[in-house]
């Protein structure tokens, strides 16, 4: 095997490794969003299913679900006191 094929294999191995890398971090960030995002969800349709007995709701929308998602418990209860203004 020549040396000239050998580095261009080489530097294509380099070049697929490096552009993998750079894929896999928004990759990493768009999966946490989607998974805080359905954690989100599923919390305020828990709300929602408990609350039906007391007449009480939160709006599922993409906002309510991010914010509930992102902030936990906090954020579930600033959705909660906020509807209740």
């Amino acid at each position: 095997m020549k040396a000239e094929i050998l580095a261009v294999f080489l530097g294509i191995i380099i070049l697929v490794y490096l552009g993998g890398r750079s894929f896999s971090t928004p990759l990493k960030w768009v999966f946490t969003v989607l998974i805080r995002a359905a954690l989100g969800a599923g919390a305020i349709a828990l709300i929602n299913s408990a609350g039906q007995w007391v007449h009480f709701s939160l709006p599922m929308n993409p906002y309510t679900v991010l914010f509930a998602g992102f902030l936990g418990l906090p954020g579930i209860a600033t959705l909660i006191l906020l509807n209740l203004l």
